[in-house]
């Protein structure tokens, strides 16, 4: 008989309404137990009629909600994918191990505005609870 993996799987999903640059106040998750994170998907939201929206992102997580806090992916990532979304998985995710008690939010570095501005932007973050 082959190896069972019963580790619990770990998914939330940061969701942001009219995401704007500098957004990191909002989206937040706090977790007790330690998580190892194996991918990020994101996906834009875009308006009716859509333009070309683009938002460029990371998700940070600290003990201290008011620190600088780590990136899972360093220097972040641009999604415009509106479709499939974008996949962060492997040698992308430079701090994979969410510790015990953290709290893990999304920051949003930039976003188009006006006529390309994204209707909402959504993160999931996926792993192992450990």
């Amino acid at each position: 008989m082959g190896f069972v993996d019963i580790t619990p799987r770990f998914q939330r999903t940061l969701f942001l309404q009219n995401p704007l640059t500098g957004d990191d106040q909002a989206v937040v998750f706090f977790t007790e137990e330690e998580v190892l994170v194996s991918e990020l998907r994101a996906v834009i939201t875009p308006q009716n009629p859509p333009g070309s929206p683009s938002v460029t992102w990371t998700v940070r997580y600290a003990a201290d909600r008011s620190a600088v806090g780590t990136e899972i992916e360093v220097g972040g990532r641009t999604s415009t994918n509106d479709t499939t979304g974008d996949v962060v998985t492997g040698g992308d995710i430079d701090n994979d191990t969410i510790p015990a008690n953290s709290w893990v939010w999304l920051d949003i570095s930039t976003a188009t505005t006006g006529s390309d501005a994204p209707e909402a932007f959504s993160v999931a973050v996926v792993g192992r609870a450990r």
